[in-house]
């Protein structure tokens, strides 16, 4: 019989092809069977945000996801070049606009000028997401994106959007 004859190295072979096959059929059932969830992870913007866009004059970015041991992740845009701001500035400008007011800091939170804020917005969200365009939030004050509600405002002669999870409704007690 040919299994008698293959020996030790047969064995771990063809224990070793089987692994890979039942697993690899794991994943692409769990890949196939699942329908793709929309994810606006800030984090995997940061890779993939482009180095460069000239339609974007000057921007700040603020998330509070973890990252890296940081407790938040701030970039800023000049002159179209987005870059990673230094630990003491972005610490600043969340006090600044946070800390020292009482206020709960979003989430994601971006601060522009009016000509850059679409280009900005489609930098960061379409990233993760390719059929968000800018008609997403062209015109519109409040936009939902995944479990996220962000708001825009105006002030100071800028623009801020600001993203917080949804809040779920209290249920009545009994």
């Amino acid at each position: 019989m040919i299994l008698k004859g293959l020996g030790g190295y047969g064995w771990t072979l063809i224990a070793g092809v089987g692994s890979a096959l039942g697993i690899g059929g794991y994943g692409v059932t769990k890949f196939l069977g699942n329908s793709i969830e929309e994810n606006i992870s800030s984090f995997s913007w940061k890779t993939i945000v482009s180095k460069f866009n000239q339609k974007i004059n000057s921007a700040f970015y603020v998330s509070k996801e973890r990252s890296e041991g940081k407790n938040e992740t701030c970039k800023k845009w000049v002159n179209g070049s987005v870059q990673d701001m230094y630990e003491s500035e972005c610490k600043n400008l969340i006090k600044k606009n946070w800390t020292d007011k009482g206020e709960k800091q979003p989430e994601i939170w971006i601060e522009t000028d009016k000509e850059s804020i679409e280009e900005v917005l489609l930098e960061h969200f379409s990233s993760n997401n390719s059929s968000i365009t800018k008609e997403t939030f062209l015109g519109k004050n409040n936009w939902n994106i995944g479990e996220m509600l962000c708001k825009k405002e105006e002030k100071e002669n800028k623009l801020e959007v600001s993203c917080s999870y949804k809040e779920e409704p209290e249920s009545p007690s009994n």
